[in-house]
């Protein structure tokens, strides 16, 4: 399919509104602040990408599109986290970086603001709606990796927006002197030789060898109806701290490689898929 093939079934198939952006980059290539309030035309959209093969693809999130909610995870392990605690299970898009989850916000709803939500009070990611928009597959992130849909739901899920159980960050007060070192420092004097590894863990081998076991029954636990190949990216994600502690990348990519077929996954798609998670920063 060609861009402007793609813009159009996102248009007329979902009722999204399209807008094109630059090449390998997440800035928008026109002025699409009219398209906020209404779908570009199918002459705009074949203005927008026939000729620009090379542009990239966004969705403008919120009322235009159909009440699209987009919750753009950037940090993997919360977006795991997240889902495994609310059994959430609509569509979804693997990004250069994390996951985008997609939704309908339902009807009598007051649109969410747009900006950063928390998990566990860890900030994950941020939320999408009026005035906002997401890259959509097939674009390119800047880092080269393509967007892409995962496995998701069937059906694009209709959400109230308090039922998905994310957080606003709460405002830090600026550390006082003389009482104690922020946070973040604590956490950073403690930690161990190897990235992941806390340091009070007397036997980091064996710490990195219990989490590669716990990714190895996770994956294998997969169901039919869950997203195999982000419990993949997840696995790799984390894993590819320890590659010191376990025998390197390619050691950890061999097994995850085999792990993967073993669920079903196509060759390509899990080799790619460890290594977009390898990628990832």
């Amino acid at each position: 399919m060609t861009l402007f093939e793609y813009a159009k079934a996102y248009q007329e198939k979902k009722g999204w509104s399209c807008i094109p952006c630059l090449p390998k980059n997440k800035q928008a290539a026109v002025s699409w602040k009219a398209y906020q309030e209404r779908r570009p035309d199918e002459q705009e959209l074949h203005d927008f990408f026939t000729g620009h093969e090379d542009r990239n693809l966004a969705i403008i999130t919120g009322d235009v599109s159909n009440r699209l909610l987009v919750i753009d995870f950037d940090e993997p392990e919360l977006f795991v986290l997240w889902q495994e605690r609310n059994r959430i299970d609509s569509w979804t898009v693997i990004t250069g970086k994390g996951v985008h989850v997609y939704f309908t916000l339902a009807p009598g709803e007051n649109p969410p603001l747009n900006g950063k939500f928390c998990v566990d009070g860890q900030i994950a990611g941020d939320v999408r709606y009026n005035g906002g928009y997401v890259l959509a597959p097939p674009s390119m992130h800047p880092n080269g990796l393509i967007y892409r849909w995962a496995c998701g739901g069937s059906e694009l899920m209709t959400v109230r927006f308090g039922d998905l159980n994310l957080t606003r960050p709460a405002v830090k007060p600026t550390h006082a002197p003389g009482r104690g070192r922020p946070k973040q420092q604590q956490e950073q004097s403690s930690a161990g030789a190897f990235p992941g590894v806390p340091g009070y863990v007397k036997n980091p081998k064996a710490y990195a060898r219990a989490g590669l076991d716990r990714e190895i029954q996770n994956i294998l636990g997969a169901t039919a109806g869950e997203d195999r190949n982000i419990k993949l990216f997840n696995a790799a994600w984390k894993l590819r701290r320890y590659a010191p502690l376990l025998g390197g990348e390619s050691t950890i990519e061999q097994t995850l490689t085999e792990l993967g077929q073993r669920i079903g996954l196509p060759l390509s798609e899990v080799q790619r898929t460890i290594r977009s998670a390898f990628n990832y920063s």
